[in-house]
């Protein structure tokens, strides 16, 4: 005799069969509606597992490259010597200039026209062809140029211009790639992608020195493997070419182009002191600051890493909560930036000498590490600041800002490098990202409420001016035990914090699609 539960299972198996199914058009865009975005977890909530877990996966990702990155640099440098390798640093700045041109700001337009379901995402291929089809210009107008010039006997040497021409459309066609899979949630092709265009770059590279010491057989092998993963870039990212989607283009072509100036802007606040410390400081002084850079700039990449996830999960929150919990959580990252700022500035006398050869500066280089260590904490803060201007399609006002910003950068910059020194326009650099935050944050206020302020940041500003001023008045190895102390009120301050991102977001920690 057939149980109970039997005829209640043959009952609803009928009665699901007799339903009526979605079938043509209907059923394809109800699946494009639910399936186009799917919701995440709120960070700082206990259900924001998914949030978190690419966040870590970001930022592991940068640990591994960055410790990878300063295995092998040590190398490079014994390899090639002060002169030579600032050669090489002022190469690599000069094309990372003209890449930024074109990749800073337009991954967050792609991002937020992901969050826009099918349609939105079919925009942010239009975007993306719009940065491939950039770079693929300036490879081909650089190379071009360049042969002519070496051909007219202008230039000498042509390996490192032809290096920055074909590197930097590579490095362009890549960003663009990182912009698709940072958007489509894919952070362990991101990873895979960002380290084989830096740490497998330096490693071919390095092989190159074994032929010749010099800085054109380093920037030959370099070069080599960022055209072949740009190549590669283009089969992942799939871009929508222009001429083909040309109503879409017409439409999403203002805003990218008022990113052009963001993207110059950014360009020289981020890369430009190179060029500056070789000009007024020349080739030595460029092989002292690039090291220092490279080693400073760790916490930068870290606050790069940690917007891989962030940013989309900002815009995925609901909208009557968004900007609250876009300010806490950017709080919270900034507390911890300052830890591990604090714990670099700590490690920097151990670390300098095995990154560099015994011929280098040590005690300029860590000191420019104990400064420009704390330019990420301002960049994080105007990373989630910025969001708000582009949401509200106020990139021309996001450019006038970098733009002003990055003049005074560069006017400063140069006088301090003249004047002063490398530690100068190290400084410089700092507040020239503080500025370029306090400013952006000032902007996106009277947009929607980003509210920053409270005693976590202020204890954060604290912490940074000691361990600046310990450094550049007394030296760099002075104030390393007030720096320790530091350390547990960073970690009070940031568990403190991480409350209120849970009270910030929303009461379920559910998500939902931006737009």
């Amino acid at each position: 005799m057939p149980s109970r539960g039997c005829g209640r299972a043959r009952r609803t198996c009928r009665a699901r069969s007799a339903a009526p199914r979605a079938t043509g058009p209907s059923r394809s865009a109800w699946r494009r509606r639910h399936d186009a975005v799917p919701p995440v977890a709120a960070l700082g909530h206990p259900a924001g597992d998914r949030v978190s877990r690419h966040g870590l996966l970001y930022v592991l990702g940068a640990a591994l490259q960055g410790l990878a990155l300063l295995v092998a640099t040590p190398f490079a440098t014994r390899a090639l010597g002060t002169g030579e390798y600032g050669r090489v640093a002022v190469a690599l700045a000069v094309a990372q200039t003209l890449v930024s041109v074109l990749a800073a700001g337009f991954p967050q337009l792609v991002l937020r026209d992901w969050e826009r379901g099918a349609e939105g995402r079919v925009d942010a291929r239009v975007t993306v062809g719009l940065m491939v089809v950039g770079g693929i210009g300036i490879g081909v107008l650089g190379t071009v140029a360049v042969v002519v010039l070496w051909s007219a006997g202008v230039v000498a040497d042509p390996v490192p211009a032809l290096a920055v021409a074909l590197g930097s459309g590579a490095l362009t066609c890549i960003a663009a790639c990182q912009a698709v899979l940072r958007a489509d949630r894919r952070p362990l092709g991101f990873i895979v992608l960002a380290t084989s265009s830096t740490l497998g770059a330096v490693l071919v590279g390095i092989g190159a020195t074994w032929v010749a010491p010099t800085a054109g057989a380093y920037l030959s092998g370099y070069t080599a493997v960022l055209v072949l993963l740009g190549g590669a870039s283009l089969v992942v990212s799939r871009p929508a070419w222009p001429w083909r989607e040309r109503e879409r283009t017409r439409r999403g072509l203002p805003p990218a182009l008022a990113l052009l100036p963001h993207g110059l802007a950014m360009v020289v606040l981020l890369s430009s002191d190179t060029i500056l410390a070789g000009t007024f400081q020349g080739a030595d002084g460029a092989g002292t600051y690039q090291p220092a850079i490279m080693l400073g700039n760790t916490v930068f990449t870290v606050a790069t890493a940690l917007f891989n996830a962030w940013g989309p999960a900002v815009y995925r929150q609901p909208a009557a909560v968004r900007w609250r919990w876009m300010g806490a959580s950017a709080v919270l990252i900034a507390v911890v930036l300052a830890g591990g700022a604090v714990c670099l500035s700590v490690t920097t006398p151990w670390l300098v000498p095995l990154f560099v050869g015994p011929g280098f500066d040590h005690t300029t280089i860590e000191t420019l590490v104990r400064v420009v260590v704390w330019m990420g904490v301002p960049y994080a803060l105007y990373l989630g600041c910025s969001l708000v201007l582009i949401e509200r399609g106020r990139t021309g006002t996001l450019a006038t800002i970098t733009v002003t910003t990055a003049v005074g950068f560069a006017g400063a910059g140069a006088l301090a490098a003249a004047v002063v020194g490398l530690e100068g326009l190290a400084v410089v650099k700092v507040v020239a990202h503080t500025t370029l935050f306090a400013v952006t944050w000032v902007v996106a206020s009277r947009l929607a409420p980003v509210p920053l302020r409270g005693w976590p940041g202020a204890v954060v500003a604290v912490v940074a001016l000691v361990s600046i001023g310990t450094a550049l008045s007394t030296g760099p190895q002075a104030g390393l035990g007030v720096l320790l102390a530091a350390l547990p009120v960073l970690a009070v301050t940031a568990l403190a914090q991480l409350r209120r991102v849970r009270r910030a977001g929303p009461a379920d920690g559910s998500v939902t699609p931006a737009g």
